[in-house]
């Protein structure tokens, strides 16, 4: 192939940048699908988490302006008492990590834009013949970020479910020193 042949055949910048609209296009169509399906779910657990939040600052609240009058002499009482506003307060900490990671899900279809420059730079001096070859190229530039989202929503989920069992563990404590307080 002679030099002016090979130069004929590379695709021009302006073809470079329409393959990478085109590209970005398709992406950001199938990203929007993904997130239409996702997002009901996210909804759901942010609605969740939000709760959490309510509730268990409403028990420290609650919990707090009354304990002067529901103290009384006996340590291990007031153990269950402090043990359970550590737990709600561990929980809304939990929670509102859950809610600040859960951010970082959402901007996947802006972290896919910014990309664009990386698709026309892989464009760039390939031979308008074997441009099905370069698919794998730029499906591996626009793939290597999404381990980095899947990490994302795993610690969001597990701050979830921290949240809830702190939660939980601040009910009971919070059971064992109401039913204490009751019995005298």
């Amino acid at each position: 192939m002679t030099d002016q042949s090979l130069e004929n055949s590379l695709l021009t910048p302006e073809a470079c940048e329409r393959a990478a609209d085109s590209i970005m296009k398709n992406i950001e169509s199938r990203l929007k699908h993904l997130s239409d399906l996702h997002t009901p779910y996210w909804d759901a657990r942010n609605d969740v988490l939000k709760n959490l939040i309510q509730l268990a600052s409403g028990s420290i609240i609650l919990t707090v302006t009354f304990s002067s009058s529901l103290l009384k002499p006996g340590v291990a009482w007031k153990l269950s008492l402090f043990g359970s506003w550590i737990s709600f307060l561990a929980s809304i900490i939990a929670a509102v990590l859950s809610l600040w990671l859960s951010t970082r899900i959402r901007t996947v279809p802006v972290a896919f834009h910014n990309q664009r420059g990386k698709i026309v730079n892989a464009l760039k001096g390939k031979s308008r013949n074997r441009i099905s070859d370069i698919t794998d190229e730029v499906a591996e530039l626009i793939m290597r970020d999404i381990p980095k989202y899947d990490l994302s929503e795993k610690y969001v989920t597990r701050c979830l479910h921290v949240s809830l069992l702190f939660f939980i563990l601040g009910l009971i404590l919070l059971g064992v020193f109401g039913a204490r307080v009751l019995d005298n």
